[in-house]
């Protein structure tokens, strides 16, 4: 039963009455979300059908062609027109989806994208159909000061060098005591063996009994 809505669809989009495509493709959808290919013919004759709505200037209204409304298309960045895109053009991609509206519908959201996806040719835009420029977008990057914790360790690092360098300087400068020239020399202990000792004792208990 889809299958032929969608037939009939198409054959309603080659014969130049792309709203009655539309219209049956949405029916499909109704009946069968789930069918394979439903939400891509819906879009496909959906794009078309934007393309028929223009500003004064006779030119095509970009926004409503990606499906972004009047009212939020200021606030809209760069980014998320191309979000917008890149999820299009995977829908209605002419390689994937055999839809008669598939390759002009692919196209047209390309052109669409070429517009409003760089700042300088969207403000052109906005300019010449007469619309407020849209907000500039923040491309600065701000520099976050150290947290209170880092700083707190910077300065007691800072106090502590120089405590360090003072002790390092008394470590090195330090020396042996040197002697005064009115000083003795210390005097050095003699020491005698305990086997000199017994020598030079029985050499003295000898001599004492000599005559």
């Amino acid at each position: 039963m889809t299958e032929i809505i969608i037939d009939t669809a198409e054959e309603e989009f080659l014969k130049g009455h792309t709203v009655t495509a539309f219209k049956w493709a949405t029916i499909a959808q109704e009946l069968d979300p789930n069918f394979g290919s439903v939400n891509q013919y819906v879009e496909g004759y959906r794009i078309h059908i934007a393309a028929l709505k223009k500003h004064r200037t006779g030119e095509i209204d970009w926004y409503n062609l990606l499906g972004i409304q009047q009212d939020k298309c200021l606030s809209f960045s760069s980014q998320s027109i191309t979000h917008k895109y890149v999820k299009l053009a995977k829908l209605i991609n002419p390689d994937l989806h055999c839809s008669a509206a598939a390759p002009k519908a692919f196209k047209l959201i390309t052109t669409a994208w070429e517009t409003l996806g760089e700042p300088d040719k969207r403000l052109a835009y906005h300019a010449r159909v007469g619309l407020a420029p849209p907000k500039l977008e923040e491309q600065t990057t701000t520099r976050t000061r150290p947290s209170l914790k880092s700083e707190e360790q910077i300065t007691t690092r800072t106090r502590l060098i120089p405590k360090l360098n003072e002790q390092m300087h008394r470590a090195t400068t330090r020396s042996r005591p040197s002697l005064k020239l009115n000083d003795e020399p210390p005097k050095k202990r003699c020491c005698v063996r305990s086997s000199d000792r017994h020598q030079i004792h029985r050499t003295i208990t000898r001599s004492s009994f000599v005559v």
